[in-house]
């Protein structure tokens, strides 16, 4: 469901930019939370977070590849989370059984997901996106992040076929 210019939004929450392992965990763990490293290779790291009970209940994983990310959220988070996404050319396959999110780009709600959903999502250069999950709602969802030349090629696409979502937000719409 896609509701426009709805309300403004703060961009005071964490960025996140689909790096590391590292990033990830600044970016939406808390120290009291459990992180666990599965896997720290070069070519590959694994991290699953086990929410603090005073936080909220569920996981969250991470693995990050050179041309591909996954993250797998499963809980819920009793305060909610407000994360400051910038995709930097990486293209987002979400696959939602339950989620409510509101996404805000150019610090206004673009997008608001309702579960179940799924969505194909490329920002334009230089956007980002706030990411609010409301107090004490679950979550389970899979996202995977691809390198747009890793997706064309599993795919068989054109990367011109690959739709921008929101066409037409200023591309300094972030940060």
């Amino acid at each position: 469901m896609k509701k426009q210019g709805t309300k403004p939004v703060s961009a005071t929450s964490p960025v996140f930019r689909w790096g590391d392992v590292e990033d990830f965990v600044g970016a939406i763990g808390t120290p009291d939370d459990a992180a666990e490293v599965l896997r720290d290779t070069p070519a590959s790291q694994f991290v699953r977070v086990a929410i603090a009970p005073a936080r909220g209940a569920g996981t969250l994983e991470y693995l990050c590849e050179e041309s591909l990310r996954v993250l797998v959220m499963d809980g819920r988070l009793d305060d909610g989370l407000s994360v400051f996404v910038v995709d930097d050319g990486w293209i987002r396959l979400n696959f939602s059984l339950r989620i409510a999110i509101d996404m805000a780009i150019g610090g206004r709600v673009d997008v608001q997901e309702r579960d179940p959903s799924w969505r194909l999502f490329r920002l334009p250069p230089g956007a980002g996106s706030e990411e609010v999950v409301g107090a004490g709602a679950e979550f389970r969802w899979l996202t995977i992040c691809c390198r747009p030349k890793y997706l064309a090629a599993v795919a068989g696409l054109e990367l011109d076929n690959i739709p921008f979502l929101n066409e037409g937000i200023a591309e300094d719409g972030g940060l």
